[in-house]
């Protein structure tokens, strides 16, 4: 199951979404209840294309031995001013501090989301 979505069989979207759509034609026959994206993953075609935020320690340790990959990072200036507002503007980060103290907070990697400035230095 993908565990930022679907969270103890809750499906995210309702059956006339366009998401749970598209899952129905690229998966016929699945329990979207067994992970939406997963299943959309696995029975797309080769090859195929797959974006994370996660941090390369978190995903399949056989990934580089069997798959190309590409990684992409942005500015750390840039994602700690977006990450700020993103903080401030969802009640769930609840963050109400200043800039300054949101830039600390980066840069000791106090957050629950993987790491990124260190992935860079």
């Amino acid at each position: 199951m993908d565990p930022i979505l679907e969270i103890k069989n809750i499906l995210p979207f309702g059956p006339d979404h366009p998401i749970m759509q598209g899952f129905k034609k690229t998966c016929p026959g699945r329990d979207p209840k067994d992970g939406v994206f997963l299943q959309m993953a696995e029975c797309k075609p080769s090859p195929k294309t797959f974006k994370t935020h996660l941090p390369l320690s978190l995903l399949p340790p056989n990934l580089l031995a069997t798959t190309k990959a590409v990684y992409m990072a942005r500015n750390p200036k840039d994602v700690v001013l977006s990450f700020f507002h993103h903080s401030r503007i969802f009640k769930a980060h609840g963050y109400k501090g200043t800039f300054e103290q949101f830039v600390q907070y980066f840069l000791d990697d106090d957050r629950k989301i993987s790491p990124s400035i260190h992935k860079l230095l």
